[in-house]
């Protein structure tokens, strides 16, 4: 992943999801941080991403459908 991807899924992403990851993979958040702004290269932290942020992309969606019906 890029790091303009990177910073793009990070300022997408709700506060907390950085915590939520790095809980996950049992590693600190500045850890998480360091991936998302490019200072780092994960493949454990880059799925973690994808998966979040795919999560947080269908919730969002969701949403929407609510306030559209």
């Amino acid at each position: 992943m890029s790091k303009e991807e990177r910073l793009r899924i990070k300022n997408e992403l709700p506060h907390g999801t950085q915590a939520s990851i790095a809980n996950s993979l049992g590693i600190s958040r500045a850890a998480v941080n360091k991936y998302l702004n490019g200072n780092s290269a994960s493949v454990d932290i880059e799925e973690e991403v994808i998966k979040e942020y795919k999560k947080f992309k269908i919730k969002r969606e969701e949403v929407k459908k609510l306030f559209n019906e």
